[in-house]
């Protein structure tokens, strides 16, 4: 049996063991605890947070406390400055150490992003909101934000407009992630969310589909709809108005069984591999633990052919008929917080089947091929200096890559961040890691320097 084979059969009794999983979950109180997105993101810090744009949770409106601004009925304004800029010495491949001068050179870039936005709540059920960006050097204003908040009875909540949202558990691979599997140029980030949330990365103004959902709450349960369309080339043969036969469809229903939430996702669109997800998260032992796994079925549904097989060249998993093969993904999170030593540890694992290092089965798959790590332990506050140290190691086992790279990180005044130390890249050229980078520069190895100035308004 070859490591390829070896591979594949590991991610399908991956796939099996999780769904099965179900079949034994215990009944007992749903955990309280343990969120993983914005884990490593301290309450003082002036970085944004993986929370930072709307997400796939209900679109319940605020509760009318008496100190809820939106209450009162009137409009309010909201908006934000960013200023980012990155500082990096080093070289493009690992340095001659009897030659130290040769290769070595710097970069310099950096951005200003501010945005302006309004939230109104004209009735109980209904809440209006909408942000307008503008982004330098890109040059570029976007309606970035426009969100039309609805709910019938308090039990049914739809949401309409241009807004981000995030399917599954994991902080660096995002397959589960299953409506922003698209091809390249649909207007997505594909930043991970612990990167976007703790390293400080040029801000980048993302042209969001126009997205409909629905979500119906059942207690602790739910059931989600939704139906996306893309802004920037409506319809996809045609470029000037949209087609609901072209628009991507999801659903997604999350059933907390005891400890464990589960979610059971889909999603469909015909310019993409058709693909399902099931995600579980719980607590134990004081750690918090995801695990979630994807199939990719290469079928497509159109009203014309009906149901045709997608071509694809090799990989994955032989099942025979239509389809040939199935490309799954799995992933396991772990972490957990020692706030006394205030010390926050997170470890993924993640199996990419759409993809071997160098190869690419499916069109649209995303992410580093084969098998990959991804961990951080963040020690924040070191010894009441008021300096966090971030430790991050991320290795790709199919083609031996790998990054790591300490960052100190300080606040010295109001509003700032910096983050200072040393990013060594290593592998082949051309590897998963070096096209997957986590950290900011482009040089093997490097010296960075990352500042951000950044502040917000709300009236």
């Amino acid at each position: 049996m070859d490591r390829r084979t070896a591979r594949r059969l590991l991610a399908a009794a991956a796939f099996l063991l999780l769904s099965g999983a179900a079949l034994f979950a215990q009944t007992s109180p749903a955990p309280t605890g343990g969120e993983l997105d914005g884990l490593f993101t301290d309450n003082e810090s002036s970085s944004s947070t993986a929370k930072s744009v709307p997400d796939s949770e209900p679109a319940t409106p605020p509760a009318l406390r008496p100190d809820d601004p939106t209450q009162d009925r009137r409009l309010h304004y909201y908006g934000s400055v960013d200023v980012y800029g990155l500082l990096g010495i080093g070289w493009p491949q690992i340095p001659d150490v009897h030659n130290l001068s040769n290769g070595l050179g710097n970069e310099v870039n950096g951005s200003f992003t501010a945005s302006l936005g309004f939230d109104v709540r004209p009735a109980t059920e209904l809440r209006i909101r909408g942000s307008l960006s503008y982004s330098f050097p890109a040059s570029t204003s976007q309606f970035s934000e426009f969100i039309v908040d609805y709910s019938v009875k308090q039990a049914v909540f739809f949401t309409m407009g241009t807004f981000g949202y995030t399917w599954g558990n994991s902080q660096f691979f995002q397959f589960s992630n299953l409506p922003y599997r698209s091809l390249s140029g649909w207007g997505i980030n594909n930043q991970p969310i612990w990167q976007k949330a703790n390293i400080i990365t040029t801000p980048t103004l993302v042209v969001q589909p126009v997205s409909v959902e629905m979500s119906v709450p059942f207690g602790l349960d739910s059931i989600k709809f939704l139906a996306r369309f893309d802004m920037q080339n409506y319809g996809f043969p045609s470029p000037t108005s949209p087609d609901p036969r072209d628009a991507g469809y999801g659903v997604q229903a999350s059933v907390v069984t005891g400890p464990i939430e589960w979610t059971l996702g889909g999603f469909w669109q015909w310019q993409l591999t058709p693909r399902t997800s099931l995600s579980l998260k719980t607590s134990f032992l004081g750690f918090d633990f995801s695990a979630e796994t994807t199939v990719a079925l290469p079928l497509t549904l159109t009203l014309n052919s009906g149901v045709t097989a997608i071509p694809t060249s090799g990989g994955g998993i032989y099942v025979g008929g239509m389809m040939q093969r199935i490309y799954p993904t799995f992933v396991l999170g772990l972490s957990r917080e020692w706030t006394d030593a205030r010390i926050k540890l997170y470890f993924e694992y993640a199996f990419n089947g759409e993809r071997d290092p160098g190869i690419s089965w499916l069109a649209d798959n995303s992410g580093p091929g084969g098998h990959n790590t991804a961990a951080v332990v963040r020690f924040a506050n070191l010894g009441e200096s008021g300096i966090s140290l971030n430790v991050l190691w991320q290795h790709n086992w199919s083609d031996a890559s790998g990054l790591i790279s300490p960052l100190l990180e300080v606040s010295p005044v109001p509003l700032t961040t910096i983050q200072f130390g040393p990013v060594l890249v290593y592998g082949p050229d051309g590897s998963e890691t070096m096209s997957n980078r986590i950290v900011p520069g482009g040089k093997r190895l490097e010296m960075l320097l990352l500042v951000k100035v950044s502040t917000s308004y709300r009236q």
